[in-house]
């Protein structure tokens, strides 16, 4: 095969069919005297032809001159021969050079559609050359002369100039070109690729081609407008017209809509007709795809006109970008969403490093972007701007200052909208299109953090000028014009602000001074919904209770914040009190955080001193495993305490009664904390609170005072029966296994079917705590049994804890994948999680050391070659570390083993 470029032309007799319906046998001779003609041209300019159908010729020449100068030929030679009246046949031709290569003695290659799409632009009578002919043709046959005529769009070749050939014997006046030129639409190019739209684009183009009205809505600066322009290009050359902008931004004067369409499309207004109808008559008799962008202003005209359009213009599909929908008949609204985590950061990354290639964005660099994007909501405008700034400050820094966003992201490109020019300006755009009374309970909105619920907004919205009765309908006007977005999730309806557009509205309401009164009222609403969730923790009704905190949880730390920086402590201490169940249960470490800043603010002569010290302690314990903290804070809290017997203290009782790694079983330490907590325990006034604690005494008995767990675990058992709380319910089962484990000789088998219960009772409500343990349970005992799926389940159980940092289980869970590794004949990795055990764990509580696993693992590893090496490393290790050498390194090279029995 080899390639040259050539130079190719195309013909072929305009009309033909019918003039072949209207003369019949007679068109075969005028087709013979038209093929005599153009073979004339071609032999004497030396061209090859390659295919003649019917009417229509394609032949190749060396050079552009050539062809030029045959072409002309046949023109003349058509336009001069005697055709008979009304049968002269009008050939249309068209030249374009490109390369072609040769295979198996034909020509191949797009060059050769190309030129085939040149010529189907032009008239019969008409010659007509693309650019890249004009280029390559530095002489112009004698007498011949060109002609621009634009750029045109062609279909499969993009656009292109174009140039009619003029000569003194040819005819030189036709209509446009069938082509569509590029002046016929006006639609912006832009930079970039269009970010998060792939999956639904496809889809929208389908719906654009069979809706007359598509209304893109969405948040200020999320896209709307890069969304529906590159819709218009995708559908532009399928309507005959072009795709055309209406942009309305600047338009002030409601009659002006008109006037918009009149001036971007060249459209006469007839005198003897109203706007709208003459711009309806003109439109009617075109194919063409309008947007319509930034109506929100002008909804209600723009409502008119559309309707006059959809009404009476079949072919006209028209795109609209609106805060809210237009809401006319046979619209189709689309919400834009923000980014998605992915996309945003890499539309980051795509501005960034568009200005400086030399940028490098490695995983620390990625990481701090994908906060950013994070913090700026997904809103392509905010992420743009943000970029920009990062090109002349450090990443890090940037994020730091995006508590000041609307001072930071200003600027952009030259050429810009204006109101696109700073994220404020676009926010303020859409914040002046509200009512006042929406501009209130948006303020107001700014308060809350996360989602929110109409209670909640009925009850911190409402002011002087907003009756509780009119927020539903004001939260309905701030979703239609895209400043609240509204999360549907069966039947339940909750609200967010998005975090740009809130730290807006809160400005706005520091402006009206009424910050303070709106968060206090945000404080007051949220104490009471954690105090009657956390009581409705101890009933059948836990589930829904944990539904609220889980869906509260961001406006819960929000208020406690509020606290902190207002001095309301007892308000700090109770928000932490009341939410204390919920967030152990859930291993909601930021609970632990609000708990210590409460604790240093209000001192240890505060009267809720041993209550904060008792939660800290407990965290410290019983979740992340450091016994020696969780000991000292119990200490501390039982010191101040009015009563060491009163309920308060229990928590710090139970981070020291010798469950943990600090004082052995049995010790005088863990005696008297055992002591304590009974006392405290029995002292509890609401019996049905009382059970999670109960079963702390009973593992206590189990470890220490065998001789006490029947009464206590019948305690526990008629506290399970009577509240009936669903997690409980799950401990408890979980407790009859342990207990198994602890008979002489203890009943390992026995105890795995009430471990398994548990786990699948947890996994169906959802609790992460009980999960964690239930999947540390379920593998200690298959490690303890020798069974072949061990090792699977340890590296499930590690997974789980480590995912949710609860680092007591997960130490323990460590214990078994040292054993389960060994077993398995992986003793360099087993001997790297020993080594961490020993430097790290040396006093370790748990069944898994009265199991003996430490010991059976260092008798499988003995005759390792590399057993002292590898525990080397292992005591080097930190815990992220070794479990990660769990989940990663140990993970892909025990992937596909074969599990036995040991």
């Amino acid at each position: 095969m080899t390639s040259s470029i050539r130079t190719l032309l195309f013909s072929d007799v305009e009309g033909s069919t019918s003039l072949l319906e209207r003369i019949g046998e007679e068109y075969g001779a005028l087709i013979a005297r038209h093929r005599i003609i153009v073979r004339r041209a071609i032999v004497e300019h030396g061209g090859v032809e390659h295919g003649t159908e019917g009417d229509s010729f394609f032949v190749s020449f060396d050079t552009p001159a050539a062809a030029v100068a045959a072409a002309v030929q046949m023109q003349l030679g058509l336009q001069v021969e005697p055709w008979p009246d009304g049968c002269a046949l009008k050939v249309r031709i068209g030249l374009h050079a490109g390369e072609v290569v040769a295979q198996h003695g034909e020509f191949v290659g797009l060059a050769i559609n190309h030129a085939a799409r040149v010529a189907s632009a032009a008239h019969g009578n008409q010659l007509i050359l693309s650019d890249d002919v004009r280029r390559l043709t530095p002489r112009l046959p004698p007498g011949v002369e060109l002609k621009a005529l634009g750029e045109h769009r062609l279909r499969d070749l993009g656009t292109v100039a174009l140039f009619q050939v003029l000569h003194q014997g040819l005819v030189t006046d036709f209509p446009p070109l069938r082509a569509l030129p590029t002046s016929r639409t006006n639609l912006p190019r832009f930079a970039g690729t269009l970010m998060g739209a792939t999956e639904v684009f496809d889809g929208l183009l389908d719906l654009v081609r069979s809706s007359q009205l598509v209304t893109l809505t969405g948040t200020g600066g999320v896209g709307k407008t890069r969304l529906a322009i590159e819709l218009a290009h995708h559908l532009t050359d399928e309507y005959e017209h072009g795709g055309w902008l209406v942009e309305l931004a600047q338009l002030s004067d409601p009659e002006a809509v008109v006037g918009a369409v009149s001036n971007e499309m060249s459209m006469p207004l007839q005198p003897d007709m109203s706007p709208v109808e003459s711009m309806v008559d003109w439109l009617r008799r075109r194919s063409m795809v309008m947007v319509f962008d930034n109506c929100e202003h002008l909804i209600n005209e723009l409502a008119e006109v559309v309707t006059a359009i959809i009404d009476a213009c079949a072919d006209v599909r028209i795109i609209a970008t609106s805060r809210e929908p237009l809401s006319v008949s046979g619209e189709h609204v689309h919400r834009v969403a923000s980014l998605e985590h992915e996309h945003a950061a890499d539309l980051f990354v795509e501005q960034l490093t568009a200005a400086d290639r030399s940028i490098s964005i490695g995983p620390a660099e990625r990481a701090v972007i994908e906060e950013i994007c994070q913090r700026l909501d997904g809103i392509p405008l905010a992420i743009q701007l943000a970029a920009a700034r990062a090109r002349s400050m450090s990443l890090d820094l940037l994020l730091a200052r995006l508590g000041d966003r609307f001072r930071l992201l200003r600027g952009g490109s030259r050429g810009g909208r204006d109101r696109h020019q700073t994220l404020l300006a676009t926010v303020t755009w859409s914040y002046r299109l509200l009512t006042p009374e929406e501009q209130v309970v948006f303020d107001c909105a700014s308060v809350f953090a996360g989602d929110f619920d109409l209670l909640a907004a009925e009850h911190i919205c409402a002011r002087e000028s907003v009756d509780p009765v009119d927020v539903l309908d004001l939260l309905q006007g701030l979703v239609d014009k895209s400043m609240i977005v509204p999360h549907r999730s069966g039947t339940t309806v909750r609200y967010r602000v998005l975090e740009t557009l809130r730290q807006y509205g809160e400005d706005r309401l520091d402006e009206r001074d009424m910050l303070t009164s709106v968060r206090d009222r945000h404080l007051e609403w949220y104490s009471q919904v954690a105090r009657s969730a956390d009581r409705l923790r101890y009933t059948e009704r836990e589930p829904e209770a944990d539904r609220i905190f889980e869906a509260e949880w961001d406006n819960f730390r929000s208020a406690h914040t509020w606290t902190m920086s207002t001095g309301q402590l007892e308000l700090a201490a109770e928000l932490c009190t009341s939410c204390f169940a919920y967030g152990a249960e859930e291993v909601r470490s930021d609970h632990l955080e609000w708990v210590e800043r409460t604790l240093a603010a209000i001192g240890d002569e505060h009267p809720s001193a041993t209550r904060m010290y008792g939660q800290a302690a407990y965290w410290r314990s019983f979740l992340l495993g450091d016994d020696a903290t969780g000991d000292e804070l119990g200490r501390r809290g039982i010191e101040l305490a009015r009563d060491p017997s009163h309920p308060e203290t229990v928590a710090c009782w139970a981070s020291m009664t010798g469950t943990g790694s600090v004082h052995a079983v049995g010790s005088e330490t863990a005696e008297w904390a055992f002591s304590g907590m009974s006392t405290a325990v029995e002292n509890i006034e609401d019996p049905d609170t009382a059970g999670f604690w109960q079963l702390i005494m009973v593992a206590n008995c189990a470890w220490a005072h065998l001789e006490l767990i029947d009464l206590w675990f019948e305690r526990l058992r008629q506290t399970v029966e009577r509240v009936r709380i669903p997690s409980l319910q799950i401990w408890f089962e979980q407790f009859i296994g342990q207990n198994k484990l602890f008979l002489d000789p203890p009943d390992v088998a026995g105890a795995m079917p009430h471990y398994v219960k548990a786990l699948d009772r947890a996994r169906q409500f959802g609790h992460t705590r009980a999960i964690g343990t239930g999947l540390r349970g379920v593998a200690m005992i298959s490690c303890a049994l020798g069974h072949p799926a061990a090792l699977e389940q340890v590296v499930e159980a590690l997974d789980h804890l480590f995912q949710t940092r609860h680092w007591q289980k997960a130490y323990q869970a460590l214990e078994s994948a040292a054993l389960a590794l060994a077993a398995a004949g992986h003793l360099d990795d087993a001997a790297v999680v020993l080594g961490f055990l020993d430097h790290e764990r040396p006093n370790a509580a748990g069944m898994e050391i009265d199991f003996g696993f430490r010991d059976r693992t260092r008798d499988l590893i003995a005759d390792a070659p590399h057993r002292e090496r590898m525990i080397g490393r292992g005591a080097s290790m930190s815990r992220d570390e070794v479990v990660m050498f769990v989940l990663t390194e140990s993970a892909a090279r025990t992937a596909g083993s074969v599990g036995h029995s040991w």
